[in-house]
C-alpha cells in the first residue's frame, strides 16, 4: 500500500470539492478526504489561496465563507501550504516561457516539481502541456490508480 504518497494538489481540485453539485465533486471530496486520512500527502502553493479567495467570492459574493475556507484550509492535515519563493518564481518563468502555460497554472507546475511530488492533480486540461515535467493526473485518475495499487498491495500479502 502506497501510503503518503506525494501530490501536488491544483486549486481546481480544492475549489471544486467545495462546491456542490460540479462535475466532478463527488471524485474532489473523496481525495481531499483521503489527504485527511493520510493516505497522500499533498501541498500546493500560496498562490493557490488566492485564487481560492477569488473563485469562492465571485461565486458567493461572501467575504466571511472565503476566509473560514481559507482558515480551514490552512490547518487540514497532511496539507502544506509552499510559500512563493524567488526559486519558485524563476522555474514557473522558465515553465511558462518554455510550455505555453499561463502565469497561475506555471506556478503551480514549478511548485509541484520542486517539492518533488509524484503527481500533479487537477482539473484543467491547459496542464497537459506540462506532461513532460511531472505526471498530469485528475482526482478519479488517481483513486483509481491508488485504489488498483492497494489491491495488488493486498493480494501480494
Amino acid at each position: 500500500m502506497l501510503e503518503g504518497k506525494r501530490i501536488y494538489l491544483d486549486t481546481s481540485v480544492i475549489v471544486n470539492s467545495f462546491f456542490a453539485n460540479e462535475v466532478g465533486t463527488e471524485s474532489s471530496k473523496k481525495l481531499m478526504e483521503k489527504i485527511k486520512d493520510g493516505e497522500f500527502i499533498a501541498c500546493t502553493s500560496e498562490f493557490t489561496i488566492l485564487e481560492i479567495a477569488s473563485a469562492i467570492s465571485r461565486r458567493s459574493g461572501d467575504p466571511d465563507l472565503v476566509d473560514e475556507f481559507v482558515e480551514e484550509l490552512k490547518v487540514y492535515p497532511n496539507l502544506r501550504i509552499v510559500p512563493i519563493s524567488k526559486l519558485l518564481f524563476d522555474r514557473a518563468y522558465e515553465i511558462a516561457t518554455f510550455n505555453r502555460l499561463r502565469a497561475g497554472d506555471s506556478i503551480q507546475v514549478a511548485c509541484a516539481v520542486l517539492e518533488n511530488t509524484e503527481c500533479l492533480v487537477q482539473r484543467d486540461t491547459d496542464f497537459k502541456r506540462a506532461g513532460k515535467l511531472i505526471k498530469i493526473l485528475e482526482p478519479e485518475e488517481l483513486l483509481s490508480q491508488n485504489s488498483e495499487e492497494n489491491t495488488l498491495g493486498e493480494e501480494n500479502h
